[in-house]
């Protein structure tokens, strides 16, 4: 038997995203690193640890947000722009040497079609927000419904 506890695990996504916050990744630092090292071709950093926690960072900001909007819970003291955005980058994929691993063996082929679906659903959800974003402002600026259609179709047009 199960019993749901959504408020409870809602806390428990907010308490594994402030965990998060120590990760290294997160340093702008680390950020610059990192596509420095991706334009340059240099691939001498091991970036599994870095994917594991990308992951988990991205997993329980996912599963906050769902919630959140479920739960209708009243949001972070943030401005609408800041969000209305996921965080600005993309989790590391799995080291190049897996790909090569992956063509022999089904279970890292199955593994790095997951991280295809991941990285889809993370730019789809990206992609959401900023209509929605947009829709808003829209609204905002043009409080009238038959104005509110007319700016959408426009935007839409363009």
């Amino acid at each position: 038997m199960c019993t749901f506890q959504p408020i409870k695990a809602w806390r428990y996504f907010v308490q594994a995203l402030a965990s998060c916050q120590q990760f290294a990744f997160l340093t702008p630092e680390s950020q610059q690193r990192y596509h420095s090292s991706q334009q340059s071709g240099n691939e001498l950093h091991d970036h599994s640890i870095d994917t594991l926690q990308q992951a988990v960072y991205w997993s329980s900001w996912k599963s906050e947000r769902e919630m959140r909007g479920d739960l209708y819970l009243p949001d972070f003291s943030l401005s609408d722009k800041e969000l209305a955005f996921y965080p600005p980058f993309f989790p590391t994929p799995p080291a190049p040497k897996a790909e090569i691993e992956a063509s022999s063996d089904p279970r890292l082929a199955r593994e790095r079609t997951s991280w295809y679906f991941y990285l889809s659903e993370i730019s789809l959800r990206r992609l959401a927000s900023r209509i929605s974003a947009e829709m808003v402002g829209l609204q905002t600026k043009h409080p009238r419904r038959q104005a509110y259609l007319a700016a959408a179709a426009a935007a839409v047009r363009h």
